[in-house]
């Protein structure tokens, strides 16, 4: 008779072996997303004060704003944004592979197993890898979402500011 194996033991038994690896990338790509943010609002809180501002006395509180705001530190800001983005986007596409090389991993096993109950078993190992890669790459990439925007307010807030400097 075969051995009932409940999903919770079988994501257990997993996570203390090649999961774990995923989770750890999960872990720092979550500091790359936060990284990223914090370089995002950096540059976002200096070029709001000399490009989104109201109609109204607009000019004088640009030509203001200009005066304390260098060129090269706008650009430094949005290099190390574009670079810490540039990583977690790349870092989301990662997890699907992740999760492919841990079904590998434990689907080659297989080969040389006999037997019902060993053969099932790797099979669940198999799907547990690619199940939390593929949960960690949804997450992530659905986060990129409100990322990617900041980015690209940000970049075209540079454009405009070096475009008005004449830059």
């Amino acid at each position: 008779m075969a051995e009932q194996i409940s999903f919770a033991s079988v994501l257990w038994k997993n996570f203390l072996t090649y999961d774990f690896l995923v989770f750890l990338f999960a872990i720092a790509t979550a500091a790359m997303l936060l990284l990223t943010l914090k370089r995002a609002n950096a540059l976002f809180n200096v070029m709001n004060k000399i490009v989104y501002l109201p109609e109204k006395d607009s000019m004088r509180i640009v030509d203001d704003a200009l005066k304390n705001v260098r060129e090269f530190d706008v650009v430094y800001l949005r290099r190390k944004m574009m670079a810490s983005y540039s990583l977690f986007s790349n870092f989301i596409m990662i997890f699907p592979l992740l999760g492919i090389l841990g079904t590998v991993l434990s689907l080659l096993p297989m080969v040389t197993t006999l037997g019902q109950t060993q053969m099932q078993a790797n099979f669940f190992s198999a799907l547990t890898s690619t199940l939390w890669g593929l949960v960690f790459a949804i997450v992530f990439k659905a986060i990129d979402g409100y990322v990617s925007g900041r980015v690209e307010d940000n970049e075209n807030a540079v454009q405009l500011y070096l475009q008005r400097t004449g830059k």
